[in-house]
């Protein structure tokens, strides 16, 4: 970029006040408000200067005397420009100097105080294109004399307040005013300083994390050993295990559900299971979780083949149920069957039904959890009104007396009959 002529001496001229500035750069006025003085011999209008300005610097020039409120050349011959004053002027004026020169000449020019030309100027920092004191019409001053934007005049005080609304301590205040006395490249370099010590302490936090979460595990895995099941304790979950698969289970038979049912039966009947702290010790509860959730998968298989051989006896349904509850129902059972337990049996050997028909020999992995999880999550859909349906389907396939008992049977029913088990049942044989 070609450097103005005045630029190196105004570099190594000593620093003046702006009053100064502006009384040196200054020629008397001649009368009327606002009339600038006539040109000096050593201010060319016409043809080209040192700088390579052509002909039309004069027209340029009283297009700006006009603005700032002078009259033309062609009126008033030897008016010129404060631009052109600043340009032979004996104490070069910086570019901020020369806008507030030239709007204090505008301002006297058109009557205006120093009150006015303040509103004036803060006015001019909201619109985009930036404070200008040149005509918006002439394209060759563009070119010749770019305008500057407009910053907003900058104020400590006012930042220091926010710093302090936003709650910052003492020390914090302190370097966020001594960050606010830096130029923006040093500014740009302390954020970007901040943010690479803030990735370390984010690094160094996620480690400790993950240090004490092995600690704890390490720590709840010695506690939970040190708490020992009894032998019939665990007879006793098993039990509950093969009972819950053989319970009407909307959400399906995978592993997590059957757990979760589990968990919530021991904790209403937790002495049931010798457990009375079960609700409050959360190590027992771990314990507890961590076996069934070992046995599940163990006792789902011997479930599955247990109820196999029980779909190659084509009992009818009452007898399946009654044969199959006595055998994984826990005690006391009762004297009749809620009418969904009925159909959820009918269901288990309709699914058996079809596995088996479709099994080839060797064939390790029946998908009967996998299809009967199927079935549930379809006919979840559907309500209630699949249960007789199914009901009608097996009684027929199998030659099926009545559903319900009727009162006459169920007055029969002599409570001594009914099996009695431990508190803590064995397992289910195989």
């Amino acid at each position: 970029m070609e450097q103005h002529p005045n630029h190196q001496a105004h570099l190594a001229a000593p620093r003046v006040s702006m009053d100064a500035r502006l009384q040196a750069s200054s020629l008397p006025r001649q009368s009327g408000i606002g009339a600038l003085p006539a040109p000096s011999s050593t201010t060319p209008l016409t043809s080209t200067d040192d700088r390579g300005i052509d002909d039309g610097s004069v027209s340029r020039a009283d297009d700006h005397a006009t603005f700032l409120g002078a009259t033309p050349s062609g009126n008033v011959a030897g008016r010129t420009s404060a631009r052109a004053r600043y340009e032979h002027s004996p104490m070069p004026l910086s570019d901020h100097d020369l806008q507030r020169l030239m709007a204090r000449q505008a301002s006297q020019t058109r009557g205006l105080t120093n009150e006015d030309l303040l509103s004036e100027m803060l006015a001019s920092y909201d619109q985009p294109q930036g404070l200008s004191f040149y005509p918006s019409n002439a394209a060759g001053d563009a070119a010749a004399f770019p305008s500057r934007p407009s910053e907003a005049p900058y104020s400590a005080q006012a930042a220091i307040l926010a710093a302090s609304k936003a709650g910052l301590d003492e020390d914090a205040l302190q370097t966020a005013t001594e960050y606010m006395q830096n130029n923006a490249h040093t500014k740009l370099d302390i954020l970007m300083i901040h943010i690479l010590s803030l990735e370390q302490n984010i690094q160094k936090l996620e480690q400790d994390f993950d240090a004490s979460k092995d600690y704890t595990t390490k720590t709840y895995n010695l506690v939970k050993a040190s708490f020992t099941m009894r032998p019939e304790q665990k007879a006793a979950l098993r039990k509950l295990l093969r009972h819950m698969l053989a319970q009407p289970l909307v959400l399906g038979y995978n592993k997590k559900n059957i757990v979760e049912n589990c968990m919530e039966y021991i904790t209403q009947k937790r002495s049931k299971f010798g457990f009375e702290k079960f609700a409050t010790d959360e190590t027992i509860k771990g314990a507890t979780e961590a076996y069934l959730n070992d046995w599940t998968s163990t006792d789902k298989s011997e479930f599955r083949k247990y109820f196999f051989r029980l779909c190659d006896m084509k009992l009818d349904l009452n007898e399946l149920v009654t044969t199959l509850m006595k055998e994984v129902h826990l005690t006391p059972r009762p004297a009749a069957y809620d009418k969904k337990v009925y159909a959820f049996i009918a269901l288990y050997r309709h699914t058996a039904a079809t596995v088996i028909a479709s099994m080839q020999p060797g064939q390790r992995d029946t998908g009967f959890w996998r299809d009967l999880n199927a079935a549930v999550a379809d006919l979840a859909y559907l309500k209630d009104s699949w249960i007789d349906e199914i009901i009608a389907k097996d009684r027929q396939a199998y030659d099926i007396g009545s559903l319900a008992m009727t009162a006459e049977e169920e007055d029969e029913i002599v409570e001594d009959e009914v099996d009695e088990e431990p508190e803590c049942p064995g397992v289910m044989a195989s």
